[in-house]
């Protein structure tokens, strides 16, 4: 951990700083930020003797390399295992602003052989793009592994261990509560550490404590067995992908068939949409080769082949990947885009070599999307920027909002935020109602994302 943290210092510092900020804009004012820390503090009493002592000592080893400057939020220390605590917090507000990140998960197979591709979507900020690591581990007890990573991220979302187990993490939702429970992030790392095979992997998932409900994609290169395991804090299911298959943020076994949360979920967020859109992919029958999974994973069309603007959440690829991974179970490589999201090359490495040399050694790759740009990427995100503020202000300051609807349309016009922009200030702004409620049916016809998004459209019609 010590080791870790004097390597990514800088970045550390840089990702603390936007930990800070994020804060902040939930929290905006002292009291509000006491009050969230008291409360924080009672809710996860007794969450230390859920984790690991390696962990907590690795975690307390890049702590000394902290941004003492934020020690006034709590210890370094502490703010390292609240750090491993985001995708819990993040899960428990989607049911609540009914919009997520969702992540998917391709696995296509060939006899005993198979390739998995997926996207870890988090678009809370641009630093969990850039400042992703390859973090290879070779520990004094245990498996090595590899994973896509974070500085200072002692857990891990996607990685790959030296016995040839594949393992990853889909958010999900249930009406299973649970106060405290193992963050999920380093249940994962605990898999890829000691988990020799398959079977190993799915008892230690199975018999961890968590507190929010998670889907595990595990495979093992040497049988060419995959699952997803669907664990909630109180259920635990395991789902055999026998085939070609694909995962988004939904439960699909019996065990939580009639679940309302898992329901609300498919209905009104977009894990159904992109689902069934891959599913749709899965069936053009496409070669069975990595090139085939990189496709999938860079789609950016709706369910039915409908086009439609670049970063629409219901497509597979929403431009807000943090990571794009794929791996060849046959030879035994993990391919890495290098971003932005899924855009740049993917670069392939030997994990045999690899752990065998003790360092990176590159084999292969993916040649870049050659439909998208980095520009092209960066325009498309300003522009919603730049429309969410416009939101923000029309009802408040409408020259502002007008300035940030010709600067979002000069960017990207045809993103429904900055759609949705100029049918509030032709309505708010302009008093213009006939104007204001073409522009609304319109968004309602472009097939929104999200369910709530069409029921306020529809609110807006005159």
């Amino acid at each position: 951990g010590f080791d870790f943290g004097q390597l990514t210092k800088e970045s550390l510092k840089k990702q603390e700083l936007v930990m800070e900020e994020l804060l902040h804009q939930f929290f905006p004012n002292s009291i509000a930020l006491s009050a969230f820390k008291v409360v924080a503090s009672i809710w996860l009493y007794g969450i230390d003797e859920l984790i690991d002592d390696e962990f907590v000592r690795e975690m307390y080893g890049v702590s000394k390399w902290g941004y003492h400057k934020l020690d006034y939020l709590s210890d370094s220390l502490t703010r390292q295992v609240s750090y491993h605590l985001l995708h819990e917090i993040g899960q428990m507000f989607v049911d609540y602003n009914k919009q997520d990140m969702g992540c998917s998960v391709f696995s296509i197979k060939n006899g005993s052989q198979f390739i998995i591709g997926r996207n870890f979507d988090f678009d809370a900020h641009e630093i969990f793009e850039k400042e992703k690591l390859l973090k290879w581990v070779f520990p004094d007890q245990g498996i090595p592994f590899v994973s896509v990573s974070w500085p200072g991220m002692v857990g891990s979302v996607t990685g790959v261990n030296k016995a040839g187990i594949y393992a990853s993490i889909n958010a999900a939702g249930s009406s299973d509560f649970g106060r405290i429970g193992t963050p999920t992030t380093l249940l994962l790392t605990k898999v890829l550490q000691r988990a020799p095979s398959i079977e190993a992997a799915i008892k230690t998932i199975e018999a961890a404590q968590t507190f929010i409900t998670d889907i595990f994609v595990i495979a093992d290169r040497k049988n060419g067995r995959v699952v997803a395991i669907e664990k909630s804090p109180s259920r635990f299911s395991v789902r055999e992908l026998g085939s070609d298959q694909v995962v988004t943020n939904h439960l699909l076994t019996s065990i939580f068939q009639d679940d309302q949360t898992n329901s609300d979920r498919q209905t009104n967020l977009t894990t159904l949409k992109r689902y069934n859109r891959g599913l749709e992919l899965l069936g053009l029958g496409k070669p069975f080769h990595i090139k085939t999974i990189a496709s999938f994973l860079r789609d950016k069309k709706l369910v039915g082949n409908r086009q439609t603007y670049l970063g629409h959440k219901a497509s597979i690829n929403p431009l807000i990947a943090s990571h794009s991974v794929i791996y060849q179970s046959a030879s035994d490589t993990l391919f890495v885009n290098e971003g932005p999201n899924t855009a740049g090359k993917y670069f392939g490495y030997n994990l045999k070599a690899s752990f065998e040399n003790k360092r990176p050694i590159l084999t292969s790759f993916i040649e870049k999307d050659m439909e998208l740009s980095a520009q092209k990427i960066e325009n498309v995100k300003r522009a919603v920027v730049l429309a969410d503020e416009g939101i923000s202000l029309v009802k408040t300051d409408c020259p502002m909002a007008g300035e940030r609807l010709k600067l979002s349309k000069q960017k990207y016009p045809e993103h429904e935020n900055v759609k949705l922009l100029e049918a509030l200030v032709e309505k708010y702004c302009k008093k213009n109602l006939q104007k204001s409620s073409q522009l609304f049916k319109e968004l309602i016809r472009s097939n929104p994302a999200y369910h709530n998004q069409s029921k306020r459209y529809q609110n807006e019609i005159n």
